[in-house]
Protein backbone atom coordinates (compact mmCIF):
# COMPACT_ATOMS: atom_id res chain seq x y z
CA UNK A 1 0.00 0.00 0.00
CA UNK A 2 1.44 3.38 -0.97
CA UNK A 3 1.43 6.41 1.28
CA UNK A 4 -0.89 9.31 0.44
CA UNK A 5 0.57 12.08 -1.68
CA UNK A 6 1.06 15.56 -0.32
CA UNK A 7 -0.35 18.66 -2.05
CA UNK A 8 3.22 19.52 -3.14
CA UNK A 9 3.62 16.06 -4.74
CA UNK A 10 0.23 16.38 -6.43
CA UNK A 11 1.21 19.79 -7.86
CA UNK A 12 4.51 18.35 -9.12
CA UNK A 13 2.59 15.56 -10.87
CA UNK A 14 0.23 18.04 -12.53
CA UNK A 15 3.15 20.22 -13.62
CA UNK A 16 4.90 17.18 -15.10
CA UNK A 17 1.73 16.15 -16.99
CA UNK A 18 1.31 19.67 -18.37
CA UNK A 19 4.95 19.76 -19.51
CA UNK A 20 4.42 16.48 -21.38
CA UNK A 21 1.35 17.95 -23.07
CA UNK A 22 3.09 21.17 -24.07
CA UNK A 23 6.20 19.34 -25.31
CA UNK A 24 3.93 17.22 -27.54
CA UNK A 25 2.80 20.46 -29.25
CA UNK A 26 6.01 22.47 -29.71
CA UNK A 27 5.99 26.08 -30.84
CA UNK A 28 8.26 27.28 -33.66
CA UNK A 29 10.66 29.77 -32.08
CA UNK A 30 10.98 31.69 -35.39
CA UNK A 31 7.24 31.99 -36.02
CA UNK A 32 4.53 33.84 -34.13
CA UNK A 33 2.80 30.70 -32.88
CA UNK A 34 0.31 30.05 -30.13
CA UNK A 35 -1.36 26.87 -28.92
CA UNK A 36 -5.08 26.66 -29.65
CA UNK A 37 -7.59 24.26 -28.16
CA UNK A 38 -10.22 22.74 -30.43
CA UNK A 39 -13.07 21.24 -28.43
CA UNK A 40 -14.35 17.97 -29.86
CA UNK A 41 -18.09 17.35 -30.14
CA UNK A 42 -19.81 15.55 -27.29
CA UNK A 43 -22.91 15.50 -25.14
CA UNK A 44 -23.11 17.81 -22.12
CA UNK A 45 -22.79 14.87 -19.71
CA UNK A 46 -19.74 13.36 -21.49
CA UNK A 47 -16.11 13.89 -20.56
CA UNK A 48 -14.63 16.95 -22.29
CA UNK A 49 -12.11 16.13 -25.03
CA UNK A 50 -10.10 18.39 -27.26
CA UNK A 51 -7.07 18.79 -29.46
CA UNK A 52 -4.24 21.21 -28.77
CA UNK A 53 -2.37 22.45 -31.83
CA UNK A 54 0.22 25.08 -32.72
CA UNK A 55 -1.11 27.84 -34.98
CA UNK A 56 0.79 30.64 -36.70
CA UNK A 57 -0.73 34.04 -35.94
CA UNK A 58 0.42 35.33 -39.35
CA UNK A 59 -2.10 32.92 -40.94
CA UNK A 60 -4.90 34.64 -38.99
CA UNK A 61 -6.46 31.55 -37.41
CA UNK A 62 -10.03 32.07 -36.23
CA UNK A 63 -10.51 31.48 -32.52
CA UNK A 64 -12.40 32.63 -29.44
CA UNK A 65 -10.26 33.57 -26.46
CA UNK A 66 -10.93 32.46 -22.90
CA UNK A 67 -8.81 33.62 -20.00
CA UNK A 68 -8.01 30.62 -17.81
CA UNK A 69 -5.70 28.98 -15.36
CA UNK A 70 -5.12 25.23 -15.35
CA UNK A 71 -6.15 23.59 -12.09
CA UNK A 72 -4.00 24.86 -9.23
CA UNK A 73 -5.82 23.20 -6.32
CA UNK A 74 -7.65 26.42 -5.42
CA UNK A 75 -11.13 24.99 -5.82
CA UNK A 76 -10.29 21.33 -5.31
CA UNK A 77 -13.34 19.17 -4.59
CA UNK A 78 -13.76 17.67 -1.15
CA UNK A 79 -11.86 14.49 -0.32
CA UNK A 80 -12.88 11.52 -2.43
CA UNK A 81 -14.34 13.65 -5.23
CA UNK A 82 -12.70 13.72 -8.63
CA UNK A 83 -11.29 16.91 -10.11
CA UNK A 84 -12.85 17.93 -13.40
CA UNK A 85 -10.48 17.23 -16.28
CA UNK A 86 -10.11 17.38 -20.04
CA UNK A 87 -8.46 14.91 -22.41
CA UNK A 88 -6.08 16.72 -24.76
CA UNK A 89 -3.96 14.88 -27.31
CA UNK A 90 -4.13 11.70 -25.18
CA UNK A 91 -3.15 13.59 -22.00
CA UNK A 92 -5.49 14.19 -19.06
CA UNK A 93 -5.28 17.68 -17.59
CA UNK A 94 -7.10 18.71 -14.41
CA UNK A 95 -9.26 21.83 -14.61
CA UNK A 96 -10.65 24.25 -12.10
CA UNK A 97 -14.40 23.92 -11.63
CA UNK A 98 -14.95 27.35 -13.19
CA UNK A 99 -12.95 26.52 -16.36
CA UNK A 100 -14.73 23.15 -16.63
CA UNK A 101 -18.09 24.94 -16.46
CA UNK A 102 -17.01 27.49 -19.09
CA UNK A 103 -15.91 24.78 -21.51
Amino acid sequence: MSSPTTPKQQQAGRTSANLLLYSSVPLNARAREIRLLKLLPGAEDEHICGELSAQNLDHLPKFNALSYAWHQGVDTPSTGAECPSINLNRHTVNLSKTLHTAL
